[in-house]
Parts: structure tokens; sequence; C-alpha cells
């Protein structure tokens, strides 16, 4: 294996590396969510496109010299580092068509973060909602979104939305069956970001309303994530009311 080889698999070693310590620090608070993103992932993806490069060249220059284990670790090493590129370039484009980290079923009054204000304070997130200029790419994007409504009073409702919560899997915060709010948090797969949500119920004719509010606390978008928990929280609900 010659240079331009062997400084391709040392720069896809070096990708791997800073893409499992990115995450793996943060998670043990080695690091801040910024450096984790704009230094550790993005310096690997510098070196998982390098490394591609470097690859890619000497298929081109040596390839009919090399056997045919070689050719395919370097073949290997150029699919690697074009994944590497062309996933945050969607995720990019993602984030430039909905650049918002906080959805609501109810965007004209959106419940409240009270047990978590502190939390979202001190992590630099903010607390009240955004108002005109969120809801406005909200209904763009999200316009699916909107109250659930269950067919049982108050005191049932509560516990059932309560249940559905702990079926997330979400960090119970708060659970107030007389004020009939509930707060969690809930962290992402990969990077263990926290997200914070937000339940109210309300009574709604023979049954009652529910509305849910979750936002991340770090980032300016959240490439669809709060969306997606919240259906997957309605989807609770409906299983549990049968």
């Amino acid at each position: 294996m010659d240079m331009a080889a062997t400084i391709a698999v040392l720069l896809l070693l070096l990708m791997l590396a800073l893409m499992v310590a990115a995450p793996l620090g943060f998670r043990l608070g080695l690091w801040s969510a910024t450096t984790a993103l704009t230094k550790l992932v993005a310096g690997g993806l510098v070196a998982g496109l390098a490394a591609a490069l470097a690859a890619l060249f000497e298929l081109l220059t040596r390839g009919a010299e090399l056997g045919g284990g070689e050719r395919a670790v370097l073949a290997a090493i150029v699919l690697i580092g074009a994944v590497a590129v062309l996933l945050p370039l969607r995720a990019k484009r993602i984030a430039a068509a909905a650049p918002i980290r906080d959805i609501t079923s109810d965007p004209g009054d959106p419940p409240a973060f009270i047990a978590l204000r502190a939390a979202r304070e001190r992590d630099g997130a903010h607390v009240a909602y955004e108002g005109e200029r969120v809801a406005s790419i909200q209904r763009q994007r999200y316009g699916d979104i909107g109250p659930w409504y269950l067919a049982q009073p108050a005191d049932r409702a509560f516990a059932t939305a309560l249940a559905a919560a702990k079926d997330m899997g979400w960090t119970i915060a708060a659970a107030d069956a007389a004020g009939a709010r509930i707060e969690a948090s809930d962290r992402t797969r990969l990077f263990g970001f926290i997200d914070d949500v937000a339940v109210r119920l309300k009574p709604e004719g023979q049954g009652s309303r529910v509305d849910i509010r979750s936002a991340s606390r770090v980032g300016v978008s959240d490439l669809g994530k709060n969306a997606q928990r919240i259906r997957a929280y309605f989807a609770a609900l409906k299983a549990h009311q049968g």
C-alpha cells in the first residue's frame, strides 16, 4: 500500500474517531453541543472527504496495478467519504427549509414550560414561544399538527395522557393532575441532546382536549424531530384510548 492509500486509510480512521468522540464526549459532559457539532463532527466530515479524494486518486492513478482487495478497500473509502458529505448536506437542506425547534399543537396559546423553565434557561434555550415567525413556518411544514381530543372527562384523560408520556420513555419532570399539565424531557438517540415537552389538558364538551409543545434546547432547526415526537405521542394516546 503506497502513500496515497495509507493516507486515505488514516484519514478514514480519523473521521471515524471524531464521529464517535463527538456524541460520546457530549454525553459525558466533556464538551458542549457547539463543540461537538462545529468542531468534532465538522472535522470528521473534512477528514472523510479528504480520505475519499485520496482513495479516488489512488484508484484513478494506480487502479490497474492494485489487487482486488486493495481496490475494494479504496472503493469503500470513497463510498464512506461520499456518504459522510452527502448526509450533512441533506440535513442542511432540511434545516434551511424549517429553521425552527419549537413545535406545538396550539400556536395561539402553547403549553408553558414551568417546571423545566430553570433547566432551559440554564442551557440557554428560549422559554417563551417565539410567536408568529415560528407558527407560520410550522403551518407550512407541519400543517397536520393540531390538538388531540379524548372522549374522556378530565380526570381519566389526565391518567391516559400521563400513561402515554411514560410509554414514550420520557423523563417526567412534572405531573400535575390538578393543573392538568405534564412536563417531561427526552433525549435524541445519537447525541443525547435534550428536548422538552409540555402537555396540557382542558375540558372539551363531554371529553378533553390535549395540547402539546415539544422544543429543543440546542440548535436552530430540529430537523423535524419535535414534529415526529408529537405525532408519536398522539399515536400513543390513541392506543391508550382504545
